[in-house]
C-alpha cells in the first residue's frame, strides 16, 4: 500500500513524504523548519507501513531545500504560503531491492480539475481521542473542490497555490499527516499542509500545496548543487 510514501521525522515530530527518486523526498516545509532556532536532525523512514518498525529503514537527510517564499502561519491573510520542501538524502534508497514496497512517483502535467478523486496516505491520528499516530499507515479517498468552495470553510487564508479536498464525514487530515502526498493516477498532485482536526459530524476541507504550481521549482531543487554551500543544512531556493 502506498509504496511512494515515506515517514519524515524531526526530533519526534511525525510527517509524511513522497519518493521522487533515489535521493530526493518531497514534503511540507513546516515539517522540517519551524523557526530560525530549529535544530538539525531530519530522518526519512522507509518501509513505514508500520511506523514503529525502523530497523535498517532510517535514512539521514543531508539538506532540506525550502521554497524561498515559505511563510509558516498566517501572513497577509494567507496561511502556510509555499509550504513545500525537497529533502536530499545522504545515501540512495534501495529502490531496486524494495521495488514492491518502495517506488517513485511522477509530478503532474496539468492543474488538477475540481471533483478529481485522489488518495492520501499517511500516519495521522485516525481518532480524535488518540494522543499518538496510528501504528499502521492508512489510505484515505478524497475529492478535490474549488478554492471558492474551500473559502466558505477556511475564510480567506487561501492562495492560488493551494489545493483543497473534502472527504467523507469524520475523515481528513490530522496530526501526523503533514507533508503526505495527495495522489491521482500515479502522480503526486498535492502535499498535505493544513486542515481542521477531524470532526466526526462535518466534512471540513483539507488544504494541500498544489504540486503543479511548484513543478519547476521542485525540479530545480532536485538538481541544486552549489559546492560553496556544502556545509549548510537548510537551503532557501
Amino acid at each position: 500500500m502506498c509504496p511512494y510514501t515515506v515517514g519524515v521525522s524531526l526530533r519526534g515530530i511525525i510527517c509524511g513524504g513522497t519518493v521522487l527518486d533515489k535521493t530526493h523526498i518531497l514534503t511540507a516545509a513546516h515539517c522540517v523548519k519551524h523557526n530560525e532556532d530549529t535544530a538539525w536532525g531530519i530522518e526519512v523512514i522507509i518501509n513505514t507501513r508500520n511506523w514503529y518498525y525502523r530497523e535498517n529503514n532510517v535514512f539521514q537527510v543531508s539538506k532540506a531545500i525550502i521554497h524561498k517564499d515559505y511563510k509558516q502561519g498566517t501572513h497577509n491573510n494567507i496561511h502556510n504560503l509555499a509550504d513545500i520542501a525537497v529533502l536530499k538524502l545522504d545515501r540512495e534508497l534501495p529502490l531496486e531491492a524494495l521495488r514492491t514496497r518502495l517506488q517513485t512517483v511522477s509530478l503532474p502535467n496539468s492543474v488538477p480539475q475540481v471533483n478529481t478523486t485522489a488518495e492520501i496516505c499517511g500516519f495521522g491520528n485516525t481518532n480524535q481521542g488518540l494522543p499518538e499516530p496510528p501504528r499502521w499507515m492508512y489510505k484515505l479517498q478524497t475529492t478535490t473542490i474549488s478554492l471558492a468552495e474551500c473559502r466558505q470553510y477556511v475564510i480567506d487564508r487561501l492562495h492560488t497555490s493551494h489545493l483543497c479536498t473534502r472527504s467523507s464525514v469524520g475523515q481528513g487530515l490530522s496530526i501526523g499527516d503533514s507533508g503526505s502526498p495527495l495522489i491521482h493516477n500515479g502522480k503526486v498532485i498535492g502535499v498535505a499542509s493544513w486542515g481542521h482536526e477531524v470532526n466526526l459530524a462535518t466534512r471540513q476541507p483539507q488544504v494541500f500545496t498544489d504540486v503543479y504550481t511548484y513543478g519547476s521549482w521542485i525540479r530545480d531543487a532536485m538538481n541544486w548543487n552549489d559546492a560553496s554551500r556544502a556545509s549548510e543544512h537548510w537551503i532557501y531556493l
